[in-house]
């Protein structure tokens, strides 16, 4: 199955992207490599995953893995209206309509240029969580999700 993981770069995405692949999935990684907290840490992420710095740095050019032919990356923005669409139709996929399944709805949204509702008026708090009891779930319910067939590819987001 191909699997956008969004956020690819950060603790979680990464750690669901390195499951994801080693259970023999296609992965797409998406990140901004914003500068919310250091961006060598993200680096080094996707070196692991065999992006290096220099593939990384450029914004809207999807590159693949050095050792891993499952993996590949694109740098941008996720409201990205003009880009994100462009990775679905490069990729010869499209977002159906799936309205109900929350890993879809937000990609769904930014690819349809419709507002996104920001709860608890953009206040957010965290919690302390286990991540490999977040990894797994995510996991969990990315293999559980009903696909839309489309163009003879399998394509879920996960943000």
């Amino acid at each position: 199955m191909k699997i956008l993981v969004t956020r690819a770069a950060k603790f979680i995405g990464f750690y669901v992207s390195k499951i994801l692949l080693n259970k023999g999935h296609e992965v797409v990684g998406l990140d901004n490599i914003n500068e919310y907290y250091d961006v060598n840490l993200k680096y080094a992420r996707l070196k692991e995953l065999g992006i290096n710095k220099k593939n990384a740095s450029s914004f809207h050019a999807l590159c693949s893995s050095e050792n891993n032919h499952n993996f590949s990356f694109i740098r941008m923005n996720l409201e990205d209206r003009l880009e994100l669409p462009k990775l679905f139709e490069n990729q010869n996929m499209a977002l159906g309509d799936v309205q109900t399944w929350p890993c879809f709805y937000l990609p769904m949204l930014i690819t349809n240029n419709r507002p996104i509702k920001v709860f608890n008026n953009g206040y957010m708090e965290r919690d302390f969580t286990y991540i490999d009891d977040i990894v797994e779930g995510v996991v969990r319910v990315i293999e559980k999700q009903p696909v839309k067939r489309i163009k003879n590819s399998d394509w879920l987001s996960m943000a």
